[in-house]
């Protein structure tokens, strides 16, 4: 109870590796089996300090075996056999198998790999306890040719406990759907012996109490049988996996018999390769994919992204969200927006799931929401908000890894990363200097997608008489940050009278306060609204259909028009053109007020009318 209560970063791991893989049960479920896998790693503790002092009558008296031994031939002598140990918590008890079985065949030998203590005393207690009744101890580090020395005698045995996490030396394959390193000791000695392959545990039946079962995994080509299967290393892993997996799945009891307090799934875990699947020396995940009936890899491991509340942040994100979802073809990958444009996200297909922030004035509900998400367990919590209270509610959130730049001191995050001394962040767009961030500090493997987005049944503009898009700061923003009403009503006479367009008003509904007096004095039908009660599906499909676009970036249209493939004429006043100007690959012009600095600052009132209408002409006539 007190380490399922209070095991901080141990008690984490453990409610996260069961939601990973049982997020179809119950919160109540999981937490009822993680007890009960504390419950007994103590025991198996427990055991391992007391179990030398037990006598042969109290042995045979806590644990029985099936005779599976016998009856699938385990002991036939001048056939090597490999013993599959899975972490189960009477696992210690397989050392005791000789005075369990007494039925053994004499001069069997049985091996057993094992990790040597640093400890020359302690190592000495655990040789000889483990020891005690015949097993043989074989260092992981040394022993491969010990191993081999008695599986070419008279067909004996190894056991070695197969590992989820084996480093680099193992072979990257899949348990409950994640990228794990697993051990192919034991798949490369029976390739190399022909040996068969079983499984070999303790099935708890109360404290200290057991059977001893074993099931067959894979018959060796010595076995005499005419159909015997091939064996490779990689199947045997394969299969082992596979096994553990079914046999945590579909009983109660043995999911809680195996250590969920350890983490196994430890692939790409390191900071600075945390945005890119790094290949392991050996690879058998084609083979776990074709053994599962799968076609690519689950996306398991669970990557957050936070935006800021600017939803033009939220769309210049794209190209760097594509390029981390191909780096990390493992990556579930949740991001946390704002409002605007949310519904338009995930059929964009850089994200599987989109979760809608609360706005930051509504400051209770905002704390309530990131508190509540601790329960779903992240990996990775990356922020693309520079402030510090996005690095406060990450810590709410509690992901292990929480990334993030860090101009001042933000203590919320775990990794941060400071821009090169001497790099202009104010020429750098912004999609550009999160790119540098996540190659520079994490690995990212693959360059940033700036293509426009292919949306299905969205249908191109018209050919014939041009829409324009027109996009309007909220008439509540301040006269430097708006252009004037006066000048909108000299572009939208010169589109309409020279050109024959027709005006599609898009921004906040506050907005269509400088169009309303517009649209009366041109044609009927001159001027569409869409700055209220639009949906998101309506006005992309609006948008979509237009011949350009034209406007202020505040509020996120200018760059959704870009994102769409839309001529865009941008109009920057007080905005840096070079951090916050369109950045897909679509046809764009950025307008500016005469002699004012590249990275703005000037009101944007002082661009003309003239101007505007000459560069959105060039996009009209096409």
């Amino acid at each position: 109870w007190l380490i399922f209560r209070f095991g901080g970063s141990r008690r984490r791991a453990l409610l996260s590796n069961l939601h990973h893989a049982f997020q179809e049960k119950s919160e109540t479920w999981r937490r009822k089996i993680a007890l009960e896998s504390c419950r007994r790693t103590v025991e198996m503790g427990l055991f391992v300090l007391a179990s030398p002092y037990f006598s042969v009558w109290r042995i045979r008296r806590m644990f029985q075996t099936d005779h599976t031994w016998e009856n699938q031939q385990l002991d036939c002598p001048g056939v090597p056999e490999i013993a599959l140990v899975p972490h189960f918590s009477l696992m210690e008890s397989l050392t005791l198998v000789p005075c369990i079985f007494p039925q053994l065949r004499k001069g069997c030998t049985i091996g057993v790999f094992y990790r040597p203590f640093k400890n020359a005393g302690l190592e000495r207690w655990v040789k000889a306890t483990r020891e005690r009744f015949g097993m043989h101890l074989i260092s992981r580090w040394e022993g491969f040719g010990s191993a081999s020395e008695i599986l070419r005698g008279d067909g004996g045995r190894i056991a070695v406990l197969f590992d989820q996490h084996a480093g680099a030396a193992g072979s990257l394959s899949l348990f409950f759907g994640r990228l794990v390193s697993t051990s192919q000791l034991a798949g490369l000695l029976a390739e190399k012996h022909r040996a068969g392959v079983f499984l070999f545990f303790t099935e708890r039946t109360g404290f200290w109490r057991g059977i001893v079962r074993s099931e067959r995994l894979l018959h060796g080509p010595q076995a005499a049988e005419k159909n015997a299967l091939p064996l490779s290393a990689s199947a045997i892993t394969v299969a082992s996996n596979v096994w553990l997996e079914n046999k945590l799945r579909t009983n109660d009891s043995w999911c809680a018999d195996w250590l969920w307090l350890h983490q196994r799934w430890k692939i790409g875990i390191n900071p600075r390769e945390r945005f890119r699947t790094k290949p392991q020396h050996r690879d058998i995940l084609a083979e776990n994919l074709a053994a599962l009936h799968l076609t690519e890899c689950p996306r398991k491991e669970r990557f957050w992204i936070q935006v800021s509340d600017v939803p033009a942040e939220t769309l210049t994100a794209i190209p760097v969200l594509r390029a981390l979802r191909a780096s990390r073809y493992d990556a579930e990958m949740t991001l946390l927006v704002p409002p605007d444009f949310a519904p338009l996200l995930q059929p964009l297909g850089v994200a599987d799931r989109v979760l809608i922030m609360p706005l930051v004035a509504n400051g209770e509900a905002r704390e309530r929401f990131f508190h509540r998400l601790r329960d779903e367990y992240p990996d990775t919590h990356i922020l693309l908000d520079d402030s510090r209270r996005a690095a406060a509610e990450a810590r709410l959130v509690g992901a292990p890894q929480r990334f993030g730049i860090q101009r001042k001191r933000r203590s919320g995050l775990t990794h941060a990363w400071q821009p090169p001394e001497g790099l202009d962040e104010r020429r750098l767009r912004r999609p550009r200097l999160w790119e540098l961030w996540w190659k520079n500090a994490h690995g990212l493997a693959v360059d940033a997608d700036f293509s426009p987005a292919r949306l299905r049944n969205v249908p191109a503009p018209a050919k014939g008489r041009p829409v324009v898009a027109l996009i309007s700061a909220p008439g509540c923003a301040p006269a430097a940050r708006r252009w004037p009403a006066a000048h909108w009503q000299a572009l939208a006479t010169g589109l309409v009278g020279k050109h024959g367009a027709t005006l599609r008003v898009f921004g906040r509904p506050c907005a269509w306060g400088a169009f309303a007096g517009i649209a009366e004095s041109l044609p009927p039908g001159a001027v569409e609204n869409y700055t209220a009660g639009s949906s998101i599906e309506l006005l992309v499909t609006a948008l979509a259909g237009c011949s350009c676009a034209t406007g202020q970036p505040e509020g996120g249209f200018l760059h959704l028009a870009n994102l769409l493939g839309i001529p865009v004429v941008g109009l920057y006043g007080l905005e840096n053109p070079l951090r916050d100007a369109p950045v897909f690959d679509a046809p764009s012009v950025t307008l500016q007020p005469t002699a004012c600095p590249a990275t703005g600052g000037t009101p944007v009132a002082k661009i003309l009318p003239e101007q505007v209408l000459t560069a959105t002409a060039v996009f009209c006539s096409t």
